[in-house]
């Protein structure tokens, strides 16, 4: 929910009716709406004021897994896996999704869709990115150089180590490219030998 600048919220979002509606079954309906809107605006307001940077909110998990278009299962699993750190948990024990989760989320999607990384694959560039991000949370301008080589060294061991996985996962996948063209070229071969043989075909049964 967005707020104003003076970090109220709009007004008029929760003025109750101005009158009694009357007492029959779509008055009692409008009644019901308007009060669960102006629960959920509340609501809102208050996830805001306690996260000022602003209207990002945490979400369940099954928020959290229809906004990834994933089922709640496999973001479990993720967590098992250590792909996905555990999230935060409300008293009852209910799970809840930061932004930076579901960031994280997407970008597991992204290295199995897109380029089919397995899961420990997967895993390994997390983690390569997970140190770079550190190193760069704890980079200080003022530091000595010798500490500012020592990560940058470790920042680019681990890019390094990104790069070999990404670069050993287009070599397999130029291998079945190849295996794949030469296999349609077998078929064109073919198919241009019966294509040959058709057309010889009349001639012979006409002489």
């Amino acid at each position: 929910m967005w707020l104003l600048k003076s970090g109220r919220a709009p007004s008029g979002f929760c003025k109750p009716p101005a009158r009694r509606e009357p007492e029959h079954v779509s008055s009692f309906r409008r009644t019901i709406a308007r009060t669960l809107t102006c629960a959920l605006t509340l609501l809102d307001y208050s996830l805001s004021m306690a996260h000022p940077g602003g209207p990002e909110r945490f979400l369940q998990i099954g928020e959290a897994a229809e906004r990834a278009a994933l089922t709640q299962r496999t973001l479990r699993y993720y967590e098992e896996k250590g792909l996905l750190n555990p999230p935060t948990r409300m008293d009852g024990g209910f799970r809840l999704y930061s932004p930076e989760d579901m960031e994280r989320v997407d970008r597991i999607r992204q290295l199995k869709e897109l380029l089919g990384f397995s899961l420990a694959e997967i895993k390994e560039m997390l983690e390569a990115e997970d140190v770079r991000l550190q190193i760069k949370a704890e980079w200080r301008r003022d530091a000595e150089s010798g500490e500012k080589a020592e990560k940058a060294r470790l920042g680019r061991e681990v890019t390094l180590h990104q790069l070999a996985l990404i670069e050993q996962k287009m070599e397999k996948m130029a291998s079945l490219r190849e295996t794949l063209a030469e296999r349609v070229r077998k078929y064109d071969e073919l198919l241009l030998r019966f294509a040959e043989a058709q057309e010889q075909a009349p001639a012979t049964s006409g002489s």
